[in-house]
């Protein structure tokens, strides 16, 4: 961004209990900080943590402690009462680290602080008359396949957790199965920018081995149903027929007792260990099985597998799939057989095969690292301060973003008359007419053009991700314009956001991976 920025992060879950959403909070700050900007965040604690405390030179703010309510098939920590509605409410007035240029809400949706934070920002908005902080909030959940279809509980609460989100100013989700979650239950149109992971540091984890022999490691809490370890110990007996040496490693707590049927037949329980033992057990692993049932809206834990090389055999789970993008084995959930033989054929894939898995795996994973990510972020907080002063804004954005395309076209459409590239023909007049912002027809006809695979590369890419970033501009302004009962901007485009086809996002820089 042309300025470093204050920016206040809000985790709803406790953040001294491993988790998603903490994760990504947590690195997402040292991201943003990194790159320049401040950053306060404030999340529930444990009993006795401090109100106030330096975590990695970020500003933590305790929201006091969390109590466990069950949502989505598990249970979570959550920041909520008169204390916490208290602490967050004073967090988002500013308080010793504000006033913010951007406040950013992660997993709006269940009840606690962020709902406070997001009234009170509103509130103030129709106190004062002024725009303030631009608001930008990001759902993590997905509803739906687990348990089954669209979720009874978020049906009776929308109308509840639609007026939460009523001023956010850039609504985004971690994956399209997420982003589909807000538009069957909400009616909202976000962007998807995905979650970010430590893809250096598990690349460079040191690899331990569990015993001998092939070893196949799962992730996860053994006894919840939604992770579906006892799918994979049902399946265990059918490896081990084809692959007598298999050993299967299950990391994660589990009630005493649970699986101790299987311990005589290569199933070891680690229980849980610390992030640096997980990570070279991963690295040492020959495959990282993810049985998960559904109510996943992401898939972590396959992109820090990916991340070092290890093959993956995961759940076929609308986020997994999107995650995995054709590098690793996918099974119909819930089906041991299934799983038993992909697991199998995994492990006793030639050598060869298996290392050009691994690169592949290894490139696929790149993309999420948090340089790349949080070179995204900075992007989208850019555009939410935009959309935060109103539709004018947000329309003057898009206008310049279409101005922009017109002329990169223009450019690649110059640079292939030179290089004698038939297609140059049809892209040239294509991009004059889409110098006229105000054209609607003329952009569509260069959206369609840019989408209809004619025009080659490297011009395609480069041409897709500007494309990419009107619909997603355009998706924005629409939602502003709609929200205040103005008129919209009808174009033929995709507003999704992500193109999850090219495994990009709109604002990828040019990293590795992208």
């Amino acid at each position: 961004m042309s300025r470093p920025l204050r920016i206040g992060l809000v985790c709803p879950y406790d953040l001294d209990v491993p988790g998603g959403v903490r994760e990504q909070v947590l690195g997402l700050a040292g991201t943003l900080l990194g790159a320049g900007h401040e950053v306060s965040v404030l999340a529930p604690r444990a009993r006795g943590a401090p109100s106030r405390q330096d975590l990695a030179g970020v500003a933590v703010h305790s929201a006091g402690p969390a109590l466990p309510l069950p949502t989505n098939g598990s249970t979570a920590r959550l920041g909520v009462g008169v204390r916490a509605r208290s602490r967050a409410a004073a967090w988002a007035d500013g308080g010793p680290d504000g006033p913010f240029d951007v406040v950013h809400v992660h997993e709006p949706i269940p009840p606690g602080i962020g709902h406070t934070v997001l009234r009170r920002l509103a509130a103030a908005r129709d106190r004062t008359g002024e725009q303030g902080p631009a608001v930008v909030a990001t759902v993590h959940v997905s509803m739906s396949p687990w348990p089954a279809g669209r979720s009874r509980s978020l049906r009776t609460a929308s109308r509840h957790v639609g007026s939460a989100l009523r001023e956010v100013d850039v609504l985004t989700a971690v994956s399209e199965h997420a982003r589909r979650t807000l538009v069957d239950h909400l009616g909202r149109v976000p962007l998807v920018v995905p979650n970010g992971v430590d893809v250096a540091g598990w690349a460079s984890a040191t690899p331990r081995r569990a015993g001998d022999g092939p070893v196949v490691l799962v992730l996860g809490r053994a006894d919840e149903p939604r992770k579906g370890v006892d799918v994979l110990l049902r399946a265990w007996p059918r490896v081990r027929e084809q692959v007598p040496g298999a050993r299967l490693v299950v990391v994660g707590p589990a009630r005493t007792g649970f699986g101790a049927g299987g311990s005589g037949h290569g199933v070891h329980l680690a229980g849980t260990v610390d992030e640096a033992d997980k990570r070279a057990l991963v690295a040492g692993a020959d495959v990282l099985v993810a049985p998960h049932r559904g109510g996943e809206s992401f898939g972590i834990v396959l992109v820090e597998a990916m991340a070092t090389g290890t093959p993956v055999v995961a759940s076929d789970l609308p986020a997994f799939r999107d995650v995995m993008a054709g590098t690793g084995t996918l099974v119909r959930p819930g089906d041991p057989a299934e799983l038993a033989r992909a697991v199998a054929e995994v492990l006793l894939a030639p050598t060869d095969a298996a290392g050009e898995q691994a690169q592949a795996v290894r490139r696929r994973a790149a993309g999420y690292d948090w340089p790349v990510v949080g070179a995204a972020w900075a992007q989208v907080y850019e555009l939410a301060v935009d959309v935060a002063a109103g539709p004018g804004a947000a329309r003057a954005r898009l206008r310049r973003d279409l101005l922009d395309r017109a002329e990169t076209a223009a450019k690649h459409a110059a640079a292939g008359r030179l290089a004698g590239d038939p297609t140059a023909a049809g892209l040239a007049p294509a991009a004059r007419a889409a110098a006229d912002a105000d054209d609607l027809p003329a952009q569509s006809r260069l959206t369609a053009l840019l989408r209809s695979g004619a025009v080659p590369e490297p011009a395609a890419a480069d041409l897709a991700r500007t494309t990419d970033r009107v619909a997603a501009v355009r998706a924005l302004a629409n939602d502003v314009a709609r929200r205040r009962g103005e008129p919209t901007t009808e174009l033929d485009d995709d507003a999704g956001g992500w193109s999850t086809s090219r495994g990009s996002w709109p604002w990828c820089p040019s990293l590795p991976g992208c």
